[in-house]
């Protein structure tokens, strides 16, 4: 097959999860608005769709939110205090695996159109071009941007149009996190699962998909290219 684009997921496959960023921060933002671990994790998790497709604007418009849900008083400190921890943890997130920017230059090289195609809330957008993705691919469809989430196939078709290719010329590289490869599949994509050896998707509940999976698979984002028809280096 030869492709025209690749399309990458990219919490688990460009970039590390986020736990592996946060380290610790879900304790912090309990902390800061002075609630048992437990209570704040359910109603963060009360939240979870609505922060993937844009019901919250900004950062604090879902600090609010989540503190409504918990019982607590307005308080400014406690929401500015929670939107710098936020901020914080979303730039360490967005920081490329190792072999993200090599992989995606030999494909650009080649000819081929990257895209990246996310489901992630606000606090992604508002940071987006801090990080060092950004730059790295030729289009970006953030889920909270668009209003649109996967496995939904209208943000897939997003991505294609902006590249200007069809479908069936796509190759979409994901862990297999929201059913994300079933819904590349679905619109016409080949759907590749990137599992790296460090990351046990059975410990992350949205990752089903990948538990399940029996279509191709890699352990590294180098081995893209092989699927893809480009040489390495």
């Amino acid at each position: 097959m030869t492709y025209k684009a690749v399309i990458f997921d990219m919490f688990g496959t460009l970039a590390d999860e986020p736990s592996h960023a946060f380290g610790g921060i879900m304790e912090r933002w309990a902390q800061t608005a002075g609630v048992p671990q437990e209570a704040f994790d359910r109603a963060w998790r009360q939240t979870m769709t609505g922060r993937s497709v844009g019901e919250f604007p900004s950062i604090e418009a879902y600090a609010r939110h989540v503190f409504g849900l918990l019982g607590l008083e307005e308080d400014p400190a406690r929401v500015e205090r929670f939107v710098a921890l936020r901020r914080e943890a979303s730039r360490k997130a967005l920081t490329p695996r190792a072999d993200a920017a090599p992989v995606i230059d030999a494909l650009q090289r080649a000819g081929l159109g990257v895209a990246m195609v996310s489901n992630c809330s606000i606090d992604v957008v508002e940071v987006w071009e801090e990080g060092a993705i950004a730059p790295l691919v030729d289009r970006a469809v953030l889920s909270a941007e668009v209003g649109l989430a996967k496995p939904d196939a209208r943000i897939y078709r997003l991505a294609v149009e902006m590249l200007g290719v069809a479908p069936a010329d796509c190759l979409y590289v994901g862990d297999g996190g929201d059913y994300e490869l079933t819904g590349a599949r679905n619109v016409g994509m080949d759907p590749l699962l990137i599992c790296v050896p460090y990351e046990d998707p059975a410990r992350v509940a949205y990752k089903q998909e990948a538990l399940r999976w029996t279509g191709p698979r890699v352990s590294s984002l180098t081995e893209v290219l092989a699927y893809a028809g480009v040489k390495a280096g």
